[in-house]
């Protein structure tokens, strides 16, 4: 099966907005590929989903990180820095090398640009559902 990285951008995204994004999200719980996730990168999911659902209350986002809990392979991650032009994005790809992922999905343009690093490749969400 499958591993994947979901950028925060990708997850949020999916959550409220829908689109590519929420398809995305919906073949994992559908079982379609792993979740892959770092203690950093829950740290970013919560954070930008709490501030979001701020102006969105009636989507309750504690039942998305049960999921992730349940159904994800959480990984230590060691740092990386210096391969995205913003190393706030580096944890992405560190996570999907300590995790063995075969894909980091994403829309930010840092990312994207990287395309790939070490096997593992950096697609958008159109990307990633054509290859699953």
């Amino acid at each position: 099966m499958k591993k994947v990285v979901v950028d925060t951008n990708v997850f949020v995204s999916g959550i409220f907005w829908g689109g590519k994004p929420h398809l995305v999200l919906k073949s994992w719980k559908l079982g379609q590929y792993k979740l892959v996730v770092s203690p950093e990168i829950l740290t970013e999911y919560r954070r930008v989903l709490e501030d979001v659902s701020k102006n969105y209350p009636a989507i309750e986002i504690d039942s998305f990180f049960e999921l992730i809990e349940l159904n994800c392979v959480l990984v230590n991650a060691k740092p990386l820095r210096g391969i995205c032009k913003d190393p706030d994005d580096d944890k992405f790809i560190a996570a999907a090398l300590a995790g063995g992922a075969d894909f980091i999905v994403s829309g930010d343009k840092a990312l994207l640009d990287v395309e790939t690093y070490q096997g593992v490749q950096i697609m958008n969400p159109s990307n990633l559902l054509k290859r699953l």
